[in-house]
């Protein structure tokens, strides 16, 4: 999780959110993973970062964002494990980790283009406003926009996913995006 997350951002704003959530914590069956952003959905291979393409971080998907300045959610409701502007990761009640990442090779701006409105350690409820995401920011500093949605350790913890939508599908915010069966407790 750490070297898809790696960098400190300097020189960020951060806005907490006191806003009431959009969506309340599941408490049974699969996890619903939901878009954090509005786009078009592509499949984790067609990422243009080899790390996510090759599903090192997780298996998930991949979302190419509307233009425009974006509210980026919680896909999922848990604690906030990382957070830095251009990357948070939430770790469910149920410990899956979910990592969302604003845009490819975005650690290298520093944190312009993103404003945080949450801290490490928060609890969040799914669809929660986290980080806002200047698309056209981060597209005029030459990164690519693409947003990863993967679920971290998705082999060790033998998950599988289903209900994905199909490839090239447009997603609103809090459209489920995938759903994850939870890991059984081994022992």
């Amino acid at each position: 999780m750490n070297a898809a997350l790696a960098g400190a951002a300097t020189g960020t704003r951060t806005e907490r959110s006191t806003d009431s959530p959009a969506a309340q914590p599941q408490d049974h069956g699969p996890l619903e993973v939901r878009a954090p952003i509005p786009g078009t959905v592509i499949p984790l291979s067609q990422v243009e970062d080899k790390t996510f393409a090759s599903e090192t971080v997780g298996r998930g998907l991949a979302i190419r964002p509307e233009q425009g300045v974006l509210e980026a959610v919680a896909p999922v409701s848990g604690r906030i494990m990382q957070l830095f502007p251009h990357a948070f990761a939430i770790m469910t009640d149920d410990r899956i980790g979910v990592l969302v990442h604003l845009g490819i090779d975005t650690v290298e701006l520093n944190g312009q283009g993103f404003t945080v409105h949450a801290a490490k350690g928060d609890h969040v409820v799914q669809g929660q406003p986290i980080v806002t995401y200047d698309v056209p920011a981060v597209a005029a500093a030459g990164r690519p926009t693409t947003v990863p949605v993967v679920v971290m350790d998705s082999r060790r913890m033998e998950i599988t996913m289903a209900s994905e939508p199909a490839e090239n599908e447009s997603v609103t915010t809090m459209r489920p995006l995938f759903s994850v069966e939870k890991p059984t407790p081994r022992g």
